[in-house]
This record gives C-alpha cells, sequence and structure tokens, in this order.
C-alpha cells in the first residue's frame, strides 16, 4: 500500500512536470518523432 502511495506520488509529479514542460515538448515534437520511428524501424 505504501508503495502504491509512492508511486501515485511520483505520476502526479510527472504529470506536474509534463505539464510544464509541455511547450517545450511540442517544439521538439519532429525530433522526439523521429527517434521512436528510428526505434520502431531499425534500418
Amino acid at each position: 500500500m505504501q508503495a502504491h502511495a509512492a508511486n501515485s506520488t511520483t505520476m502526479h509529479y510527472c504529470w506536474i512536470s509534463g505539464i510544464k514542460l509541455l511547450p517545450h515538448i511540442r517544439g521538439s515534437l519532429p525530433f522526439l518523432e523521429t527517434v521512436v520511428v528510428s526505434i520502431a524501424n531499425p534500418s
């Protein structure tokens, strides 16, 4: 139960960080897409 509480706290923190970083994430979206595609389709 304690581990679950810590996990939900971590999730909450990640959500806050994600919301704060959202403009930066949107800016680097093409780069992230390239990375994901290269991982998904190794040449």
